[in-house]
């Protein structure tokens, strides 16, 4: 309504489908500049709005609103490159966000949006050292929790930066980083993005059922989020449902056609599931919809070579040689046993960072004395420690394969007490546990630490329930070539299971290339 120079506005909101009135304001202006009046009640509405409708703390709106329309917009869009997660994402994403924050000094959730970038930048495409992507989070998030300590993404921003640091790295540590997730899922009981993060570490210390129940509410406010998708399948693998994860996979690739990456969750979920057979069917699907680079097929070699795949295998190998991809060479090494070749082309592949197969590369250079406290302990253990002194609090060399090889690297330099300290650490964190998935890692793990420390009798028992359990995946060195297994390999048992493993793994592939690779091929 208008009366002389003054107007007064009136905004509405109804719910369509039963005319119940929801909300309302009145606004009093001076009519001496439409377009401006227009904006200011239009931000005044949006604010009040998400207030309404979102349950925003006002104090966080307010401070939201002193951001323009068009730095909010682009503030949005980094956000979105953060959760692409490439190089350029992420470069650009930090570059947008240094530019809001000049243009809007006190605007919290910039700040926020920047700690995460910049930590993504090391943890992703490790384009920035560790200890810089921690030195310009802490100061983004120090200056956003000044500004509005109770803005929910602050507050998961803080909770992303502390999940970051060593002194965090225990599972108690870990507790005390979540309790800053619920706060921020407290704030604001609609924010996915906490939810993500506190499922995240809930499934690093093996708390499936909350982390799925977390991750099941996250889908329910937003059902297309596929980075939740993808957690919720990593954690029913390693809960040992696979029937279900594959059953998500299929059902997220009806939603997302176009989401490849899921076919590679379908590729991981029958690895663990101990089926290489089935996990090159998805290999091959995933590669039907023209997703191949050296990665994949690198994957391709490794589970055809572990099947006794000859033709396959073969294939794979041709296609890294044309894409002049280092592993090429490094698998040629491997399958010659031709130590010497390996060592040189581990170094090639330490000078350009490459990387092509951990077990592989452990293997050349653990093998040659002489190279344990050069290239090994620069490449393999002097990455463990490193990263965990100064970069990803879960590395952790008791829980892979690496933990055997630097053992190995250890007994060949006099280090026989710190091997054997370090071999019982992996049985520790390898033991059985309740809930998680006894995977073939875990039990191979167990084989070979077994075996290292003389233990004969366990390291064979171990095998033979590897077998039992209807394991397929043989590794790319043969046992009787790899030093970890020497004090079994040649044992009449340990000969007996690796044949019976070929045999099976021989049948099932037998089905699956009748059956063209079809992923309806049943088990």
């Amino acid at each position: 309504r208008k009366s002389g120079d003054s107007v007064r506005i009136t905004a509405q909101l109804i719910k369509a489908n039963d005319g119940f009135h929801l909300w309302s304001e009145t606004y009093d202006r001076r009519l001496d500049d439409i377009f401006r009046i227009q904006d200011e009640i239009a931000e005044s509405v949006a604010v009040a709005l998400r207030t309404r409708l979102l349950g925003e703390d006002e104090s966080v709106v307010e401070a939201q609103a002193n951001i323009s329309p068009d730095a909010y917009a682009r503030f949005i869009a980094a956000r979105s490159r953060i959760a692409e997660g490439g190089h350029e994402d992420l470069v650009n994403a930090r570059t947008a966000l240094e530019e809001i924050i000049d243009e809007a000094p006190d605007y919290a959730p910039a700040y926020a949006a920047l700690a995460i970038a910049s930590l993504e930048q090391w943890r992703g495409p490790r384009t920035i050292p560790a200890t810089e992507a921690r030195g310009i989070a802490k100061e983004a998030i120090e200056r956003a929790l000044a500004l509005s300590p109770d803005d929910d993404y602050v507050v998961t921003a803080h909770g992303v930066y502390l999940s970051e640091l060593v002194e965090n790295a225990s599972d108690a540590g870990l507790r005390r980083v979540n309790d800053v997730f619920r706060r921020a899922i407290e704030l604001n009981p609609e924010n996915v993005e906490a939810m993500y993060y506190l499922a995240f570490n809930l499934r690093y210390l093996e708390e499936y059922e909350e982390t799925l129940d977390l991750l099941d509410r996250a889908l329910r406010i937003d059902p297309l989020d596929t980075s939740a998708r993808s957690l919720r399948i990593w954690a029913l693998i390693e809960n040992g449902r696979f029937e279900e994860a594959i059953a998500y996979i299929d059902e997220t690739l009806r939603l997302f056609p176009e989401e490849l990456d899921f076919y590679f969750r379908g590729v991981q979920a029958e690895y663990v599931r101990g089926r290489p057979d089935r996990a090159l069917a998805w290999l091959y699907a995933l590669n039907a919809k023209g997703a191949g680079n050296t990665f994949l097929t690198q994957r391709e070699y490794e589970l055809a070579t572990s099947l006794g795949y000859t033709e396959g295998a073969d294939q794979a190998l041709e296609a890294l040689r044309s894409a002049d991809d280092i592993s090429a060479e490094l698998f040629e090494a491997a399958r010659a046993l031709d130590a010497e070749e390996g060592l040189r082309v581990v170094r090639r592949g330490i000078e350009q960072d490459g990387w092509a197969n951990w077990e592989v590369e452990h293997f050349f250079t653990a093998i040659m004395a002489d190279e344990c406290n050069t290239a090994f302990e620069s490449r393999f253990a002097g990455r463990v420690l490193r990263e965990w002194s100064e970069g990803d609090p879960r590395v952790d060399s008791t829980n892979d394969n690496r933990a055997a090889w630097t053992a190995l690297c250890m007994r060949r330099t006099g280090q026989d007490e710190l091997a054997d300290a370090l071999l019982r650490a992996t049985l520790d964190y390898a033991a059985p546990r309740p809930g998680r998935f006894d995977d073939p890692g875990l039990r191979s793990r167990r084989m070979a630490a077994y075996a290292m420390l003389g233990e004969k009798a366990q390291s064979i028992a171990e095998f033979q329930a590897y077998y039992d359990a209807g394991f397929g995946a043989l590794p790319l060195i043969p046992y009787e070539a790899d030093p970890r297994y020497v004090t079994v390999a040649e044992e009449p048992e340990f000969q007996r299971i690796v044949e019976a493993i070929k045999a099976r793994n021989l049948r099932r592939l037998e089905r699956m290339i009748d059956s063209d690779f079809s992923l309806d091929t049943p088990l």
